[in-house]
């Protein structure tokens, strides 16, 4: 897989309470992609997904792209750009979510698509919306999940996010094994 979820079982729960009510609240496929788009572009730190090759060390090559870590090596590298290439190829001809996200550069766009479709796809999120806009998400996704490259970055991506958010949180209790839930309480 090209890209992972850029988000840590501590912090998630803070990460995703405005992406949980932006879709619980949503009354439209319109609404709801783009509201969750905002907060994704904005500068809060909110989680998308990046490059499995991504880095916090402050000596990467930022200025290549927002996943660029210069301490793996160029074929790692190369391999990584054509595959984000392919992904963005794909998208930019094929996905209308893709088509509606706005204001971000083309490498983030394609990492942002790749988050909200997992996201939009995921268990949790579904749950929280109406059942009209759940049925125009599912919609909508058949449309932009025809391609099985996508559909695996997507449901690599997402598994991810569902981990996240599979524990029950309330009281500390989960219905994970122990060592793979969050230990945070009441975030919902």
């Amino acid at each position: 897989m090209l890209l992972t979820l850029n988000a840590t079982t501590p912090v998630w729960p803070t990460l995703y309470k405005p992406l949980a009510f932006v879709a619980s609240a949503a009354s439209s496929y319109a609404s709801l992609t783009t509201e969750l788009a905002q907060i994704l572009a904005s500068p809060s730190g909110l989680p998308t997904v990046t490059s499995r090759f991504h880095t916090t060390n402050s000596t990467s090559a930022q200025t290549h792209s927002p996943s660029f870590d210069a301490n793996v090596g160029a074929q790692a590298h190369s391999d990584y750009r054509r595959g984000v290439a392919r992904l963005h190829r794909y998208f930019a001809e094929n996905s209308t979510l893709y088509a509606e996200l706005t204001g971000v550069d083309e490498l983030w766009k394609t990492e942002i698509t790749v988050f909200m479709l997992a996201l939009l796809s995921s268990r949790d999120l579904t749950e929280r919306m109406t059942k009209s806009v759940r049925r125009e998400v599912g919609e909508r996704l058949r449309d932009d999940l025809e391609d099985e490259t996508i559909q695996a970055e997507v449901a690599m991506v997402r598994k991810q996010l569902e981990s996240l958010t599979d524990c029950s949180l309330e009281e500390g209790s989960c219905s994970k094994p122990a060592g793979t839930c969050c230990a945070v309480k009441s975030w919902k």
